[in-house]
């Protein structure tokens, strides 16, 4: 909702979010920020109120990294979209902000969270965030777990995990368009499709603007 993302002239936007603006508001690193009310108050996961098929794009900014089962988004994402329209994702680079020394989540690691249940792996994704961006450790850390805290990153990315990620769950519905890194986040656009689509061209072909390898 803060700095929202520019769209072509003559589009309608409907932004979602699962609190008010007046909630970010409330919050000192946000009090000048420049915010958008939300259209439809939703969990951006689910969009459980959001009819099949209702909109010709949807754009998430920052927004995967805070889900604890990103496949079961991108399913729901799919399906709110219309067949032929994108999908246009950003997540932060774990190279190029606070979070480098945590691990980097495998293809394997998204599919057990999906398969299983994101409580497999919970715990360890507070601990890890509690201890390496935010530096927590002993009583602090354990209230930090305890908390559950609803903003932290459950999982990390590169560019090249990126699109192994979304090859790895294009049966879903949807082929990979175009990925690349944009400062310091991996964006990538896909478009959904009506039936299994075509291989992905593999990731290490993907330009990784020269940054060391993870």
């Amino acid at each position: 909702m803060v700095q929202p993302v520019l769209v072509p002239i003559g589009s309608k936007t409907s932004y979602v979010d699962a609190v008010p603006a007046s909630f970010w508001r409330k919050l000192p690193q946000h009090k000048n920020a420049k915010m958008v009310d939300p259209d439809i108050i939703d969990e951006g996961a689910t969009l459980s109120s959001v009819t099949d098929e209702s909109f010709d794009y949807l754009i998430a900014a920052h927004v995967l990294e805070h889900i604890d089962d990103p496949i079961s988004a991108l399913k729901n994402w799919v399906r709110v979209v219309r067949p032929g329209g994108h999908i246009v994702i950003a997540v932060p680079d774990m190279r190029l902000c606070d979070e480098k020394e945590r691990a980097l989540t495998t293809v394997e690691h998204f599919w057990r969270d999906h398969e299983e249940g994101p409580h497999v792996s919970a715990d360890s994704h507070y601990r890890e965030h509690g201890l390496n961006p935010d530096g927590y450790t002993g009583r602090k850390l354990a209230e930090y777990i305890m908390e559950h805290e609803r903003m932290i990153h459950y999982h990390t990315f590169t560019l090249t995990s990126f699109v192994q990620f979304l090859g790895a769950s294009q049966k879903i519905g949807f082929e990979l368009v175009e990925a690349c890194l944009n400062v310091n986040e991996d964006l990538a656009v896909l478009r959904k499709v009506p039936a299994v689509p075509h291989k992905l061209t593999a990731a290490h072909d993907w330009d990784e603007c020269n940054l060391p390898p993870m």
